[in-house]
This record gives C-alpha cells, structure tokens and sequence, in this order.
C-alpha cells in the first residue's frame, strides 16, 4: 500500500508540471499567411508590394520560381503558402529609389504581448546573381514594438521617428559592412556583427556564427550568408534578456556581447523587410523576400521549468519505487 501511495504521489507531480508547462509554454499567436485574410496589419512605405503567393510556383516579374515547404510549418496551414514582400519596387508609383520597408505586425488589430515571449518567423530573402548590382535587403524583427508607421533602420536609427521596442535586422548577402546583423532599443544600438568585421573576428563571434547559421550558396560571399535558402529568425525575451538566434545558432548574447538588456518587452510583435539604401536594383526579379510561420510563443517561468525538472525527477523515482 505504501509504493501504491508513492507512485500516486509522484504521478500527480509529473501531471501539475506538465500542466503547468502547457499553460506557460503555449502559444499566443500563430499566422502560416495562406491567404490575404491572414490575421496580420501592414504598414509600408509607397514603394513596396504585399503579394499572397503559391512560392512552389511563383513569377515575380518574368522570373519564375519554385522555393521548397518552409521547415516549420504552422499547424493547420496550407503547405507552400506565403507572403512575398517587395522594396525599393522601380514599377510601384512613387519609386525614387529611397530606402523603403514593410512591417507586418501580429493581429489585424495588433496584439500587446508582455512579460516572456518569443517572437519567430521563417523568411528565405532572393538575392542578385553573382557580379550583379542589386541592393541590400535586411529582413527586420521586433518585439514590444509600436504601431506609429513604418519602422524602418534607415530613420528610426538615426533618431528620425518614434521607434519603440526592441528591434533589428539581418541582411541577405552580408552587404552592411559592421552591421550585417544588429539589435537595437527604441533608437539606440545595443550590438551589431559583421561577418568579416574585425572586431568580431578577434571575439571568437565572426564568422564562426555566419558559417555555422547559413548554408554555402552560389553567391561568392566570403563567409555564409542568409540569401538564398529559409533561415528561422528567433527573437526572445526572458525576464528582460534578449537571446537572437538564427537557424537555432545563437548571435545575441555572444562572447563579445555576453549580456543584451532591453527594458521594452509590451508591445507589437513585428516582421519585415527593408531596402536600406538609396538605389533601385537592376535585377528588380531577384530582390524580395517571402515570409512563413510567423508565431509568438510564451516562455515559461522559471518557476515552471523548476517543476518540470522535479516531475523529471519525480518520473524516474515513480520507475525506481514500482520496482
């Protein structure tokens, strides 16, 4: 009767902790943009495109292309449903070639998430061939952001506009110099890497983190870059702490950044892309991005991963007191 009442005891451990871990750890928002109904708000500058697409089978000019299932797919989803984002558009009205962006935030009336979360998306952004002169697209992520217009690096780092949250973007084919990947609060920087900056390099960061988040494509860079293949972009917020990382590999905190502190966490969750600089591409067919899976997770507590550690321990004593 005693192992009975042990091994009840320990069951009902392992029950409230997994319980608890559903409720802590579940999902706040989940968006697979299989359709123009999708629950999202754009804001974007004139010269941009917002197009819902089939991308196994998807003409972007006289360009046709065929990019394999995103690998995270949401549940419930369409499979190859996307969204392809366009900037710095010569054929849109108002083209001048000025740096241009498009955000979508989480919600068609946008989401306020607080406390611990994570913020993901799979992106795969085109990039010019080889020898070609198209310009720099970053994709851009943010979380406790706000809803005042577009934000964009080219303004809002510089102090022009009301940026909030926190915030940042990773080029496709590694063309900004220091600053192919940063994260910034409200207006200020609080770290950058470039994948040949020599900083970095001499931190142990860069290009280690490049090679090991890309795979080698057919565009010559240096080191690995984010064109041309689907990168998982994940943003987090822990108690105040914000971890970046890319295809799981971690870039924000690094050895040369070991901590990175933001104080906003309530707001919008954010995506998008932005075109940087003041130039219209010549390859306009192989300069955009599409966008998938866009999900805000919750991150348990740390009183909650104690008592699924416990219910871990509890488990494999429930197995040792039945023998």
């Amino acid at each position: 009767m005693k192992v009975k009442s042990s091994f009840l005891l320990c069951m009902a451990i392992v029950a409230c902790a997994a319980l608890a871990g559903v409720a802590n750890a579940s999902i706040l928002f989940s968006e697979g943009f299989d359709s123009s109904a999708a629950d999202v708000k754009v804001n974007k500058s004139a010269d941009s495109v917002v197009t819902y697409v089939d991308y196994s089978n998807m003409t972007v000019g006289s360009t046709n292309f065929s990019i394999a299932e995103a690998p995270n797919m949401v549940s419930g989803s369409a499979a190859t449903r996307g969204v392809l984002l366009q900037v710095n558009n010569s054929g849109e009205p108002g083209a001048t070639g000025a740096p241009a962006a498009v955000n979508i935030l989480a919600g068609n009336t946008p989401i306020n998430f607080s406390g611990s979360y994570a913020v993901s998306y799979d992106v795969y952004m085109s990039s010019s061939n080889p020898g070609g002169t198209g310009s720099t697209l970053q994709t851009l992520f943010g979380l406790g952001t706000d809803d005042s217009g577009v934000l964009e690096a080219s303004f809002n780092r510089t102090g022009v506009g009301s940026t909030v949250g926190t915030w940042g973007w990773l080029t496709n084919e590694n063309g900004a110099g220091t600053e192919d990947v940063a994260i910034n609060m409200n207006a200020t920087e609080l770290a950058d890497l470039g994948d040949t900056n020599v900083d970095d390099i001499a931190a142990g960061v860069s290009p280690g983190v490049f090679n090991q988040a890309f795979a080698a494509t057919s565009l010559g860079t240096l080191n690995h870059s984010a064109a041309l293949q689907w990168v998982h972009v994940d943003l987090r917020i822990n108690q105040g702490n914000v971890k970046l990382l890319f295809n799981g590999v971690p870039f924000f905190p690094n050895a040369k950044d070991p901590v990175i502190s933001s104080l906003a966490d309530s707001g919008f969750a954010l995506l998008g892309l932005e075109d940087r600089f003041a130039s219209i591409s010549d390859e306009p067919d192989l300069s955009w991005a599409l966008y998938d899976n866009f999900v805000v997770t919750a991150i348990p507590e740390p009183s909650t991963a104690l008592l699924l550690g416990l219910a871990s321990l509890g488990l494999a004593s429930c197995g040792r007191r039945r023998k």
